[in-house]
């Protein structure tokens, strides 16, 4: 299938097994007049082949293709960002140094891991090499220093982490098991957070780094001490992005808040409090989406509902002004 990550991996393939010493010059015309009589899809890679080779764009290509795909390998993924990373720092080839858009993309890729304490703790190891490595580049200015993604990378800019990075690490612990991950998933987001008022521009928190710390806490199991700290962090993270310069609530932001307390909250008139505060406030705003009712179904009193929703009782008959703004 044309932009499969199977097609893609092939054509990479057909690429790391050309001949190192071929010559793109060398009987080109005689190559294209033999290929006329062979099969079109043939003739098309037989053409490529000779012209191109691997290089960083490429990989991010093919990393791009698995990180889309319903199960990536992450194996894959780590073996292609070895292999990059060997080839830059010892074998010096800069056209295949790996570059933030490298590295973002196998942490997206770590992210839907099964193996996910793994995932996560690797997830983290990755974006402490890139912090280090702009860092270090923002002092000294200049030079390549380092061993992968265990080492430091000195003058390195290209790998500079931005918030799509550190999103996709947050998303990491968001996915994992540990009961502390609401802790790590905020201690990300502070992160973040000190590398943009450091001068990291790219690095500027958005809307779906905070969701995804709300998730984090909404999805935190384990004893009551972990439930409460992540019932904490998601209070202190909601109310951050509301009172926001630059951001903006969405419904994901609602919907997740409201999953926070159906999820950590006993059932009790003080959950009703505040869930019932909570979507008011999203209404007003018209951010009413499926994902806010359903969320407001299970972390509501039957009472609270019939309340809350005026006499409708179809979600699909809810007024217009309700979700004006999705």
């Amino acid at each position: 299938e044309k932009g499969s990550p199977r097609r893609i991996e092939d054509i990479v393939t057909s690429l790391e097994q050309r001949p190192s010493n071929s010559n793109p010059n060398n009987n080109n015309s005689n190559n294209i007049n033999n290929n006329n009589n062979s099969n079109p899809q043939s003739d098309s890679n037989s053409i490529l082949i000779p012209l191109i080779q691997p290089d960083t764009t490429i990989y991010n290509a093919l990393l791009n293709c698995w990180a889309k795909d319903g199960a990536p390998s992450t194996r894959k993924a780590e073996s292609v960002l070895q292999h990059m990373e060997q080839s830059y720092h010892i074998d010096g080839n800069q056209s295949l140094k790996p570059n933030v858009v490298t590295y973002t993309t196998v942490i997206d890729i770590l992210s839907k891991s099964r193996r996910r304490k793994f995932a996560a703790d690797r997830a983290l190891e990755i974006l402490t090499s890139m912090e280090l490595g702009y860092d270090n580049g923002s002092r000294s200015g200049g030079g390549r220093n380092g061993g992968g993604t265990g080492g430091t990378t000195t003058g390195d800019h290209t790998v500079r982490p931005n918030v799509y990075t550190y999103t996709a690490v947050i998303n990491c612990f968001a996915r994992s098991r540990e009961p502390d991950k609401a802790v790590k998933a905020i201690t990300v987001m502070r992160r973040m957070e000190e590398q943009f008022r450091s001068g990291n521009e790219g690095a500027r928190p958005n809307a779906i780094a905070y969701n995804n710390v709300l998730n984090a806490c909404a999805y935190t199991s384990g004893d009551a001490k972990s439930i409460e700290t992540a019932f904490k962090i998601a209070c202190v993270v909601f109310d951050e992005i509301r009172s926001s310069d630059y951001l903006r609530p969405t419904h994901v932001t609602y919907g997740t808040y409201l999953g926070v307390c159906g999820n950590l909250m006993p059932e009790s008139e003080a959950r009703d409090d505040l869930v019932g505060a909570v979507f008011k406030r999203c209404v007003r705003e018209g951010l009413c989406s499926d994902m806010v009712l359903d969320n407001l179904w299970a972390a509501s009193s039957e009472t609270l509902r019939d309340d809350l929703m005026e006499g409708v009782e179809d979600q699909a008959k809810v007024p217009k002004n309700w979700y004006r703004n999705l």
